[in-house]
């Protein structure tokens, strides 16, 4: 790796900051655009971020980013109280910048990874890093750099034993214990297979690394399974963290520092982690947040037994017993969506002190417990207006400055500066570059009563900013189906806005978020309740005259593509095509295919049974809500995708629905995506490009508008 100072010139890199009041209510973001020009293309929506990880120095003076340039990642800094905020770069070659953080006001630490080749055991090409039929190696490690760019040194260069591709080492913190020292953790890495390219990592030691010149000492031995250390804002180390042998707990020990200095542990809670994947994690398990002011405290995220929303508690990690409740929303869960960096609280990047917390409702929100901080809160809400979100991601330690992520349906997203004293924004550079200055689409909230007379709501994103009128549009209900949609910018949603359709997603009752009893009013009603709130949604919205009844499509990805094909034979005459993505078609062989190849006392059986319902007791229930079971009722093309390596949903469901639908003579499309797992295609290959511009290209020929454009 070598480091390459450069100025940056490129007029999507050079920003200049706009500056306007806060108190402003009317300000307007120029996102609306009707020329054809600035209709993003499908490579501008699925293209990575360009500007990432900002932060700000403890001064308030400076901050430092990631600029992604194709392959090349580039660490940057303004100076804040320059006439025009220019950004400087160095480049870093074939490694992959994590993060970033502040060392002190003139220090900089770099997390990093590089992949090496699992079968040559040398640095891959950066293009083939997430390539998962390649095997590979990541190895992360850790550069301190000086803000202008010299005297860059990697940590633990040149020793033999920590400095090789078989060790791992990641930042614990800059510590104000061991002034002029952060806190490493370093890990042996061992090559299982390398044909597979399996590997398994070693118990995590912790050192002291001087930030200047990279001497470091061991003054924390881990055990054989240790996975990390956790510190308090000072750095001083508070708890260990072991995982068990099965690797689905882990074992909490709290440090207690004696005279001499040296570090005891005791055994405090253990905490089940999951040995489920993506949707399949158990959505209502306790979710440790972050160490409280004192050990052996720590704050939480649960549903405690009798309760039904998610609310944020003091945990006692040596008892296992909450201490104290600290916020909960009567109607949602605390945490979820944008401004949900820790699950609900929100915490003084310098002090960790708790300032805050945040729920996603309808929309995203936050509450400072300040008063005079929330009512900047207020006066943000005003500026960025009803399209966007914002959270504070670090703050100078004086307090008066604010670095902001900004982002919403109305913006794929940028930084800004906000300061106190001068109630004053500047804007410091959009996060995707490809986006920037391009068409977004602004969403709705709609509310509706399903046909039992309970209130659900979703979320309506119109073309080009339209109100009520003869739109297309496609019903897009989400994943999970424990798992919800929120106010922010969704690409998907976009570039379907973006080629003319309204985009309708439904919050059905199933979906997480609004507590364990919706969410649970969602069991063993696949095709019942869950698929009745969306038919209702639709019909209201149809009723309201935002969507022309007879020019509409259905689609969805994991559950969704399971209401999609449900909805096409359950109510065919709804829509004029369906698109479905890594979806369960026939509830009862679900069943079978998790009881066989999990074990009928894995939690992944456990789960499609709470799900399902039992194979054995349910049989008729679970084939009459089967779509792969009732395609004598579909009228309407069908567009079937899936990913070939696919560990969530097997791919079976899709192959024998695609031999279903031969049978019946159906009109179908079926793509199998090579690389992907459940996902719409593989990150970094040609797959989610590809299977948009399908995706664009079928409803084009089934449910054309006016502005079908397909690149």
């Amino acid at each position: 790796m070598s480091a390459t100072r450069a100025i940056l010139a490129a007029s999507a890199f050079l920003f200049t900051g706009l500056s306007s009041q806060a108190e402003d209510p009317e300000r307007i973001l120029d996102t609306v655009y009707t020329t054809e020009d600035l209709m993003p293309s499908v490579a501008d929506y699925i293209d990575e971020p360009t500007f990432t990880e900002l932060e700000m120095s403890p001064d308030g003076k400076y901050v430092a980013g990631v600029r992604r340039d194709g392959y090349d990642y580039y660490l940057v800094v303004a100076d804040l109280e320059a006439d025009e905020i220019k950004y400087t770069g160095t480049l870093f070659d074939d490694i992959f910048i994590d993060d970033i953080n502040w060392a002190g006001n003139d220090r900089l630490i770099i997390e990093a990874f590089v992949v090496f080749s699992a079968d040559s055991l040398s640095l891959m090409d950066p293009k083939d890093w997430f390539d998962p039929t390649r095997s590979r190696i990541r190895i992360d490690t850790l550069y301190m750099i000086d803000r202008d760019g010299e005297n860059i040194t990697r940590v633990f260069e040149g020793d033999e034993q920590l400095d090789n591709y078989l060790s791992d080492t990641r930042l614990l913190d800059v510590s104000d214990v061991y002034p002029d020292h952060i806190l490493v953790q370093s890990r042996k890495v061992e090559l299982t297979n390398r044909l597979s390219g399996n590997y398994e990592y070693g118990g995590a030691d912790l050192y002291k690394v001087n930030i200047h010149d990279g001497s470091f000492e061991r003054f924390v031995r881990g055990q054989d399974r240790t996975q990390r250390y956790e510190s308090d804002a000072g750095g001083q180390v508070k708890y260990r963290v072991d995982e068990n042998a099965a690797g689905n707990r882990d074992n909490y020990y709290v440090a207690t520092v004696g005279d001499s200095g040296k570090i005891k542990w005791s055994k405090g809670a253990t905490i089940r982690t999951t040995d489920l994947e993506n949707e399949l994690d158990q959505p209502f398990k306790i979710n440790l947040l972050a160490p409280a002011e004192t050990a052996p405290l720590y704050y939480v995220r649960d549903v405690p037994d009798g309760e039904d929303k998610h609310a944020i508690y003091v945990y006692d990690l040596s008892t296992s017993e909450h201490v104290e409740m600290i916020a909960a929303h009567p109607e949602y869960d605390m945490g979820g969506g944008f401004i949900d960096a820790t699950r609900g609280i929100i915490l003084n990047p310098n002090t960790r002190e708790l300032i805050g917390v945040s729920w996603s409702g309808k929309k995203e929100e936050m509450l400072l417990f300040d008063p005079s901080l929330q009512r900047h809160v207020d006066a943000l809400e005003s500026y960025f207006g009803d399209q966007l979100n914002f959270k504070l991601i670090d703050k100078s330690v004086d307090g008066n400055k604010w670095l902001l992520n900004v982002e919403g349906p109305g913006h794929s997203g940028f930084f800004a500066l906000y300061e106190l004293d001068k109630v004053k924004i500047t804007e410091l550079g959009d996060q995707r570059a490809a986006l920037s200055g391009k068409a977004a689409y602004n969403m709705k909230i709609v509310k509706y009563q399903a046909r039992d007379g309970k209130e659900v709501f979703g979320y309506l994103t119109l073309p080009f900013g339209e109100e009520k009128g003869n739109h297309p549009f496609v019903v897009y209900p989400h994943g999970g189906p424990q798992a919800r949609d929120f106010f922010q910018w969704d690409s998907t949603v976009q570039l379907l806005a973006s080629r003319g359709y309204a985009v309708f997603q439904p919050q059905f009752r199933g979906s997480a978020g609004f507590g364990k009893r919706y969410a649970e009013a969602g069991y063993r009603e696949w095709g019942g309740l869950m698929q009745t709130d969306v038919e209702d949604g639709l019909q209201h919205i149809i009723n309201e005259g935002y969507v022309d009844a007879s020019r509409g499509c259905i689609m969805g990805f994991s559950y969704g593509a399971y209401a999609t094909m449900q909805g096409a034979v359950a109510t065919p005459d709804d829509y004029r095509c369906a698109l479905a993505g890594g979806g369960v078609y026939d509830l009862y062989e679900m069943q079978r295919w998790s009881r066989a190849v999990r074990g009928k006392n894995s939690s992944t059986f456990e789960y499609w049974t709470t799900q399902l319902g039992d194979p054995n007791g349910a049989y008729d229930d679970l084939i009459e809500r089967s779509p792969a079971r009732n395609l004598d009722k579909l009228k309407i093309p069908v567009f079937l995708f899936h990913g070939k390596r696919d560990n969530i949903v097997p791919i079976e469901q899709a192959e024998m629905l695609e031999g279903r639908l031969k049978s019946a003579g159906a009109n179908f499309e079926y793509v199998v995506m090579r690389k992907a797992g459940h996902q719409f295609g593989a990150f970094r290959t040609e797959e989610p490009q590809e299977i948009r511009e399908q995706i664009l290209r079928f409803l084009a020929t089934h449910n054309p508008t006016d502005r079908n454009n397909l690149n």
